[in-house]
């Protein structure tokens, strides 16, 4: 935001303006919310999981050596 931007910016105290910066940056964040759901997952010949935390299967576990590991980029 440049000073103009900022000169012309409303305060608190102006709830008029206020109202209105808040109303168009709820439309903008539509337009950016509907752009991202355009987006489509390309598809795949099977599901990727990824699991996080501590309680993680073990290295020396048949279930852990049974997955297939693989690096995708």
């Amino acid at each position: 935001m440049d000073e103009q931007e900022k000169s012309q910016s409303p305060s608190f105290s102006d709830p008029e303006g206020t109202l209105k910066v808040v109303k168009q940056a709820v439309l903008e964040l539509w337009g950016v919310i509907n752009a991202l759901t355009s987006l489509r997952p390309p598809k795949r010949d099977r599901f990727r999981v990824t699991i996080f935390g501590s309680a993680r299967i073990q290295p020396d576990s048949p279930i852990y050596k049974s997955v297939t590991w693989r690096r995708f980029p």
